[in-house]
């Protein structure tokens, strides 16, 4: 992601890739799931959209309160509400209520969750 490279993002896990998570620093990991694939037309040319949601988890550390959490879930919203043209066409977003990661035991880390709703139109080959 371009905001990334200007700094204006933490660093950001992506899936299936080697990361070393930060110490005492926010960063972000990524996930995409698929809801439904769907034909949309069918005959010698068919096409299927694929609906599903991103998910960015912002993992903030424990004890640097929720209006930087906040701020960087409204930086992210705002990234895919500009994104135009392309495959896939970025749709509803909302921001979850926030919760300590259940996999840190000693509650180092808090994670609020950002939603994406997407749409994908597949033209199989």
């Amino acid at each position: 992601m371009a905001e990334q490279q200007k700094g204006l993002l933490p660093p950001i896990e992506w899936p299936n890739e080697t990361f070393t998570r930060p110490v005492a620093m926010p960063f972000l990991s990524v996930s995409m799931t698929g809801d439904a694939a769907l034909p949309a037309e069918l005959g010698p040319n068919p096409v299927w959209v694929e609906e599903g949601t991103l998910t960015v988890q912002l993992h903030i550390p424990r004890g640097q309160g929720t209006d930087m959490a906040r701020n960087l879930a409204y930086r992210i919203v705002r990234l895919f509400r500009a994104v135009r043209g392309g495959p896939v066409k970025y749709r509803r977003t909302s921001i979850g209520s926030g919760e300590r990661d259940p996999k840190d035991p000693q509650g180092n880390w808090w994670l609020l969750p950002v939603y994406v709703d997407f749409e994908f139109d597949d033209l199989p080959a």
